[in-house]
């Protein structure tokens, strides 16, 4: 499988980034840091921001998961980009400080 893989930061004590490939339907025009998506973590779903957009992963392909929903059509979080340069601490830390 190919395509976009998202890398979500995510309301959790875990202070890092999670992989999940692209929403099915969404095409990587559409993607964009700083919008919210959907996705599945454990046995609940969980709204996080998209981080980084990368063509490939650690995580070994048959455990990656899509995203369930793209709900943000731009940005919804400018301070997440600028974050980006300092890792997934800061980009944790800034994402859910964010009002």
């Amino acid at each position: 499988m190919t395509g976009p893989i998202l890398q979500v930061a995510l309301p959790s004590p875990l202070r890092r980034l999670f992989d999940y490939r692209a929403p099915r339907g969404v095409g990587a025009a559409d993607l964009h840091i700083g919008q919210r998506v959907r996705v599945p973590f454990g046995k609940r779903a969980m709204v996080g921001l998209i981080a980084a957009i990368s063509d490939h992963s650690e995580v070994p392909d048959n455990r990656l998961k899509p995203a369930e929903a793209l709900l943000d059509a731009t940005r919804c979080c400018p301070t997440v980009s600028g974050a980006c340069a300092s890792g997934p601490r800061a980009i944790t830390s800034t994402a859910w400080a964010t009002p």
